[in-house]
């Protein structure tokens, strides 16, 4: 925008000195897992198993337990009987000459490796079970072989679960690695032929297994929105269903609708609605993010919706939708310099931070409430706005997708209040706004690359004009925020149309106000 001095009748652009004036550090995985690293096993098309019926509405709620668990390093908490439990035939022998050569000898290294976790053995190595399987039981814990799976030990709460599902004749089969941990909080897991447990100290040791272990691996482990199982899956629910919960939602399945997560605010819509046996059934598909910033999942009853999604958002901000949004935040409304953020909406249903730029600019007057703002004052105009298109004297920027206008000769900006053009780009020159009366866009270096900011779009007399995120001049704006070339390139093209992008500025503390 222009502002007239009064001292000498030059013009100064948005960017232009005026001289009177003038980011889950991820957790340390090393030894650990990382989403890439839990083995695919089972087939996600495979049903549930048969288990206890349980009734959502009736069943844990999807927080941590209270209980603490046991820690999986520690004694387990139900310790095994030998080896009749575990389903050795009778005629299983634990004489040295029945007992595969393969199978002690990776047993007994197994044992070495692990002895400060197992303990000393306390049974000979013991044959006859399933697919011909051999196992040897110590103080605290056990070692189990099979042709497919090798030697593999368990300990712990890990081993307690595993116990409780019927060891290698159960729903996992064998063990197929050691256990692992340095997973977020704390926790660990350990992956079988069929499944995985997963445990941390605010859920104790869940199994997961079949088409809710892969809805839960869809959502991104115990990493993802969900976080990690809080219950066994459970069965017997509307329609042969099964369900299990996390820490921040649940997983339901039937035979007709395959699994699908739940969490948040549509979860608890539906569970308001009395779940599955209500009125909309069970969920049909994956809750999406739209590009209004809400987000909507089908049942076989109906769709939930949400409102728009402020989840993630620093200093309270609340999103007027969009998917997009540049935070240009300052220490208070004087300031003259602060960050330019670029956040995103993601299909986790969370704003995530995909940029900072340090050292961007406002007015040389600091920043001014929409209402007080006026025409030539030097301040920045606080709030949220859309950006509806961008320009520059440069070419567009590789990747860019936001409608960019190559700016010419002819390019000009309205800044005379009372113009039917006042605040609107022009083409070329007009009677009722000429280019006095207007920015040429082309003399600025600062218009290299820029994205109109939509204040004033009423075009309300003296309110202000000429808007803009652009590039540095040689201090701070006349009213706009600027940032470095490079990352004015960045931000174009970052920019989708499609997903409503917005800029919200203010002072850090009155973010929340926008």
């Amino acid at each position: 925008m222009i502002l007239l001095r009064a001292a000498a009748a030059s013009l100064t652009v948005c960017g232009l000195l005026m001289p009177a004036a003038v980011v889950h550090a991820a957790p340390d995985l090393s030894g650990g897992a990382v989403d890439g690293q839990h083995p695919e096993l089972g087939d996600p098309s495979e049903s549930p198993s048969t288990a206890p019926a349980g009734d959502p509405s009736e069943a844990p709620s999807a927080g941590p337990s209270e209980a603490s668990p046991a820690d999986p390093s520690g004694e387990p908490s139900i310790e095994p009987s030998p080896m009749p439990e575990v389903g050795a035939p009778a005629a299983a022998t634990a004489a040295s000459g029945a007992v595969p050569a393969a199978a002690k000898k990776a047993i007994d290294a197994t044992a070495k490796k692990f002895a400060s976790q197992l303990g000393r053995a306390s049974t000979p190595i013991r044959c006859g079970i399933k697919d011909g399987g051999c196992y040897r039981t110590f103080a605290k814990g056990s070692i189990h072989w099979s042709k497919a799976t090798g030697a593999q030990p368990t300990w712990g709460a890990i081993r307690a679960t595993w116990k409780n599902t019927k060891w290698e004749r159960g729903r996992l089969g064998y063990p197929v690695m050691a256990q692992k941990c340095g997973l977020p909080g704390g926790g660990c897991y350990q992956t079988f032929q069929k499944g995985s447990i997963h445990w941390s100290k605010a859920t104790g040791a869940q199994a997961t297994w079949g088409a809710i272990r892969s809805e839960w691996k869809r959502t991104g482990w115990e990493r993802g929105v969900l976080g990690y199982p809080t219950t066994m899956e459970k069965c017997g629910l509307a329609g042969g269903g099964c369900y299990q919960h996390f820490q921040r939602g649940s997983i339901h399945w039937s035979k007709t609708t395959g699994a699908h997560a739940t969490w948040g605010t549509i979860r608890s819509t539906w569970q308001k609605n009395s779940w599955e046996r209500g009125k909309y059934g069970y969920p049909t598909g994956r809750a999406s993010v739209g590009n209004d910033g809400k987000v909507r999942q089908k049942f076989q009853g109906g769709t939930i919706t949400t409102g728009v999604v402020s989840t993630g958002l620093p200093h309270g901000i609340t999103a007027d939708g969009g998917r997009q949004l540049v935070i240009a935040h300052t220490a208070s409304r004087s300031s003259k310099t602060g960050t330019a953020e670029l956040w995103e909406l993601r299909d986790d249903a969370r704003w995530h931070r995909k940029q900072t730029f340090t050292g961007a600019r406002f007015g040389y007057r600091g920043l001014a409430t929409a209402s007080a703002k006026r025409e030539g004052d030097g301040k920045t105009p606080m709030g949220q706005y859309r950006f509806p298109f961008a320009f520059g004297t440069a070419a567009k920027p590789s990747g860019t997708k936001i409608e960019y206008r190559r700016v010419d000769h002819n390019d000009q900006w309205c800044t005379r209040s009372g113009s039917r053009h006042y605040n609107r780009w022009m083409s070329a020159p007009n009677s009722n706004c000429t280019a006095k009366q207007a920015e040429v866009l082309s003399k600025y270096a600062q218009y290299r690359y820029g994205a109109v900011v939509d204040y004033n779009s009423r075009q309300q007399a003296n309110r202000g004009s000429a808007i803009f995120v652009h590039v540095h001049g040689r201090g701070s704006t006349a009213g706009c925020v600027s940032v470095t070339a490079g990352q004015m390139q960045t931000m174009l093209s970052w920019l989708r149309p499609e997903q409503n992008p917005r800029i919200v500025i203010a002072p850090r503390a009155e973010l929340k106000n926008q």
